[in-house]
């Protein structure tokens, strides 16, 4: 019986740790929900976006310049106007970690031009990039998601 409470107890905290938000993520995307006027269905998209564009970078063996990208959006990220930006404090961190995406993909860009489908309203944007994660750049870049690219 005691180990049946203990079991039970250890599985609520960790239940309770992982729908708080315990991880890299967790504190930047909620910051960013409540300038955007998200919700919790939205910081877990954003959550899931940081963590899969994680995961391109370190399969391209780019993780140290994801991690420069990151801390420098989590340094720099503010919210200006229901707009959760970091201005171009983080362009050359960006441009960094395309170059080095880029550099390992054996898919190689059209002439470093992308369009971008963001879901501000599915803009699209014509933006000169290095592949990879261009687009995914470009539309976190004005607090958008990242929805295609073609042209890259």
């Amino acid at each position: 019986m005691k180990y049946m409470t203990l079991l039970t107890s250890v599985l609520a905290l960790g239940l309770a740790a992982a729908t708080t938000g315990c991880n890299k993520y967790g504190d930047y995307c909620e910051k960013w929900s409540a300038c955007v006027g998200g919700n919790d269905k939205d910081i877990d998209k954003c959550t899931e976006d940081y963590e899969g564009r994680e995961g391109v970078a370190s399969a391209y063996d780019c993780s140290t310049e994801y991690d420069a990208w990151w801390e420098c959006r989590e340094q720099n990220a503010h919210c200006d106007n229901a707009n959760y930006t970091t201005g171009d404090n983080c362009t050359a961190k960006s441009q960094s970690l395309d170059q080095c995406e880029e550099s390992a993909s054996g898919h190689k860009s059209n002439n470093g031009v992308c369009q971008c489908t963001c879901d501000c309203g599915g803009t699209q944007i014509p933006t000169t990039c290095a592949g990879g994660g261009c687009c995914f750049t470009a539309c976190t870049t004005m607090s958008c998601n990242f929805v295609a690219q073609s042209g890259c």
